[in-house]
């Protein structure tokens, strides 16, 4: 509604304005922005000019509002293996890929333009940090406000003994927030195998020492040796009856001493 340049009160259309913004990720996501608007008429009163009667026309109130930036809050969440502490050591075994899964979580919230409280629509993403290693991957399990990755090391014949380290990280989809780079050193257990579905000790001992004698697994294997990575064997056919990875000895680790020799 208006005042026409007669002084005589009208209706008029309604004019409205919608201002969209989207904050690039590199701003200040810390401090509010102060938006303000004013609307005026095309009718000049220059009879009674003052700050709203002008000869442009007739000037309403100003109208503002203030725009916060919310910014990411990512977490790894107590479902991850990884990610709360900066660095992990993990055992991996030949020819197992030895999985761990990481999730992280968006938990940030603001309000919409009418108050109601809403969640930022941030989603995590998961990655290495730097060069990908070789025999590390991350494949993605879900995807949202929380994000699912599993990380896979598979180490090969004649990696025994090797030992890499290499860093993950999360990031929002908006690469406004990236966490700190959580670091993860694997070492490539040496005499050791993992059992694979449809191994048996024979077919084992055929690949690592080109030998039917199995019964010599069996005997590496039958008792308890104190080691908490490996499974006892009490009978031959129990490979793989268990939903842990089950690792078993292939040969003995021998620290050498002083004046020993090999002749």
């Amino acid at each position: 509604v208006s005042w026409n340049a007669s002084g005589i009160y009208s209706e008029c259309a309604v004019a409205s304005r919608t201002i969209r913004w989207t904050p690039h990720p590199t701003v200040h996501y810390q401090r509010n922005y102060r938006i303000c608007a004013i609307a005026r008429d095309f009718s000049p009163i220059p009879e009674c000019p003052n700050d709203k009667m002008t000869s442009d026309g007739w000037y309403g109130e100003v109208h503002c509002t203030e725009v916060r930036v919310v910014p990411p809050s990512l977490y790894w969440t107590a479902n991850s293996e990884m990610g709360a502490h900066r660095n992990y050591t993990r055992n991996v075994f030949v020819p197992c890929a030895t999985e761990f899964v990481l999730e992280a979580e968006e938990r940030g919230d603001g309000f919409n333009n009418v108050g109601v409280k809403i969640l930022t629509p941030y989603q995590p993403v998961l990655i290495f940090v730097g060069k990908q290693p070789e025999r590390a991957s991350l494949t993605l399990v879900s995807q949202g406000r929380t994000a699912r990755s599993i990380l896979a090391y598979k180490a090969s014949r004649g990696d025994e003994g090797r030992s890499e380290t290499f860093c993950f990280t999360a990031r929002d989809d908006q690469m406004v927030l990236q966490l700190p780079p959580t670091c993860l050193t694997v070492i490539v257990k040496r005499c050791v195998y993992c059992v694979n579905p449809g191994d048996t000790l024979s077919r084992i001992m055929q690949e690592i020492a080109l030998d039917f004698n199995w019964l010599r697994l069996w005997a590496a294997n039958g008792n308890e040796d104190g080691d908490d990575d490996t499974l006892t064997v009490f009978h031959p056919d129990d490979l793989m009856k268990t939903s842990k990875q089950h690792i078993i000895n292939v040969g003995s680790i021998y620290t050498v001493e002083k004046g020993d020799s090999i002749a």
